[in-house]
């Protein structure tokens, strides 16, 4: 009896789910059912036993959870929530890391690409006289992409600032238009 308090005093989610927990806590409760006087303090070492990150979720918000129920539905919703965040992030960062290795890749493939454009020489000197100019095109290629791109970019910002003002003084215009054609319309009602 004594190892089943001990155990329940102590336990913690850990690595199972929340479905897992809650049946092992369910579990230890029924085994030792005098420890709780009330649901709130049941909910309150429910609260204690989930991990950090799902707690804090859970407890969020303008009314904590009260029933045991409420708590075992906000931290299955938790749970979900916090899996899908971390999986988006992990997806965000390996996307990240794919995109870093394709440009590492590009870059040196267009490197491979210059040395052999200029071995066809007779002469060793030649050679590096040549690949010394294509490691410095290769060097302005890229600053030259790069600054078309962010201007590309400014661009394509400002393009769409523009459209973004321009369907607001639209639909200015029309909240005028309509208020002028009611006025008139009330005017002509009136007379």
């Amino acid at each position: 009896m004594e190892a089943q308090q001990d155990e329940l005093s102590n336990f913690r989610q850990g690595n199972l789910s929340v479905a897992e927990a809650v049946q092992k806590f369910e579990q230890l409760t029924r085994l030792c059912p005098h420890i709780f006087s009330s649901e709130g303090d049941k909910v309150r070492k429910m609260m204690k036993m989930f991990r950090s990150d799902l707690a804090v979720v859970i407890n969020s918000g303008p009314y904590p959870p009260t029933t045991v129920a409420d708590c075992v539905s906000r931290a299955v919703r938790a749970e979900y929530w916090v899996g899908q965040n971390r999986e988006q992030r992990a997806n965000f960062y390996q996307e990240k890391r794919e995109e870093k290795a394709q440009v590492k890749q590009n870059q040196v493939k267009q490197g491979q690409t210059s040395q052999q454009k200029g071995q066809g020489g007779p002469s060793g000197q030649n050679n590096n006289r040549q690949y010394g100019s294509n490691q410095q095109k290769m060097k302005n290629v890229g600053r030259n992409t790069w600054e078309s791109a962010v201007l590309e970019m400014v661009a394509v910002f400002y393009v769409a600032r523009k459209a973004t003002m321009l369907k607001a003084a639209i639909s200015i215009l029309r909240v005028r238009r309509t208020n002028r054609e009611d006025r008139d319309l009330n005017i002509t009602l009136h007379r």
